[in-house]
């Protein structure tokens, strides 16, 4: 822009009024037929994108470029009408800027229908941490106006009722649903790299959820950490889905499956396998590998097999320490008590061979205790 700015400057200092008097009117015409196509050449370009249903409406951004291109190809026309004088110069001036103006809007269009220009801008960790900020009111509120309803006393609740409350009504600007669509899109036009961009930030927003520090609430920090996960994990869950309704979406699953694996190895490395963050992981890394399995493609299913085993395996060969002479935390009984259950995935892929007839896989399975038997026997020694 700046340097067809400069071109038009030349041309304004060099030109002659004179002999550019008879082409007022082609001035004009010119400037409005470059304004009207580079509008039109850019809204043809976001309607036909893939991305473009990500968006309800016309992104305001690109609809107020366009509307500011047009305002500009008519500022000849009021300087003709109060200035007849500089008329040419102004059109010298504008049209070689108009005349690139169209590839900035097509670029506007462009990075309003771009998965990971969306990614970054409305679904960044920034955006879902504030959105998770602003939830925290609204999740106390309607736990504590479920109290209030005494609908059932606590002693004739069963256990899976004690956790229910009234839901929360969808927020419009919403970065988990923004993160969840564009995810979706990915899975329906077999977007690969969009779509293991997506899993990562998913993963790191459910991360995020592990240490969260909400404002002060009547609920209490582990009760709406809880929920929070909830509501990142439902985004999440949604895109799970979606891959399994499709046999064609095996590549795309083992993208999800690797992205998990790395998530939990990281978590291993820092001896926090035993997070909730592990075993969502865990969970759908085994979901995913059925489908695979199911679609005809078995190497996924060995994946949580593997990360399963190792990770309960490390577990066992360097736990957290505990100080001589000191009391151990909290936090070690806990790690000692979860760490066991990190095997479930190996009993639940043990089930699915014997529902699938796959006696190889079974045995590895079998395997995999064993050489967690031997570990254990080892530890103990």
């Amino acid at each position: 822009m700046l340097l067809c700015a400069a071109i038009g400057g030349l041309l304004v200092y060099y030109h002659n009024a004179k002999e550019l008097e008879p082409f007022r009117a082609a001035f004009l015409t010119i400037a409005f037929a470059v304004a009207t196509f580079s509008v039109m050449f850019s809204m043809g370009g976001f309607n036909s994108s893939t991305y473009r249903q990500f968006h309800r409406v016309f992104p305001p951004r690109l609809l107020w470029s366009c509307v500011a291109l047009l305002f500009i190809a008519l500022l000849p026309l009021g300087v003709l009408v109060l200035w007849p004088a500089r008329y040419v110069p102004t059109c010298l001036l504008l049209l070689p800027p108009l005349a690139v103006a169209g590839a900035g809007l097509m670029e506007i269009a462009r990075r309003e229908t771009d998965p990971l220009a969306l990614l970054d801008r409305l679904c960044s960790i920034k955006a879902i941490a504030s959105h998770l900020h602003s939830l925290v009111p609204a999740i106390d509120a309607k736990i504590t106006e479920t109290k209030a309803l005494e609908l059932s006393k606590p002693g004739d609740k069963p256990t899976h009722e004690f956790d229910w409350h009234l839901p929360l009504p969808p927020a419009k600007d919403d970065p988990l649903n923004g993160l969840a669509t564009i995810g979706l899109l990915a899975i329906q036009h077999g977007d690969l790299h969009a779509f293991g961009r997506v899993v990562e930030r998913a993963v790191k927003a459910l991360d995020l959820t592990e240490n969260f520090q909400p404002a002060k609430t009547a609920a209490g920090d582990y009760t709406i950490r809880r929920e929070l996960r909830g509501h990142v994990f439902d985004a999440v869950h949604r895109m799970m889905l979606a891959l399994q309704r499709d046999k064609g979406t095996v590549s795309l699953a083992r993208t999800a499956i690797d992205n998990l694996a790395e998530t939990v190895v990281a978590k291993t490395g820092e001896q926090k396998q035993t997070q909730d963050l592990a075993f969502s992981a865990l969970h759908l890394m085994e979901t995913l590998a059925r489908h695979c399995y199911e679609s005809g493609s078995h190497a996924e299913i060995r994946v949580p097999l593997i990360v399963s085993r190792q990770v309960v395996q490390k577990g066992m060969d360097d736990p957290p320490k505990v100080e001589e002479g000191k009391e151990q935390p909290i936090e070690v009984t806990m790690f000692n008590h979860a760490l066991p259950q990190l095997t479930n995935p190996i009993k639940r892929l043990g089930s699915f061979a014997i529902e699938q007839g796959d006696s190889e896989f079974l045995y590895r399975c079998f395997d995999a205790f064993g050489w967690l038997g031997c570990a254990a026997v080892k530890c103990r020694n």
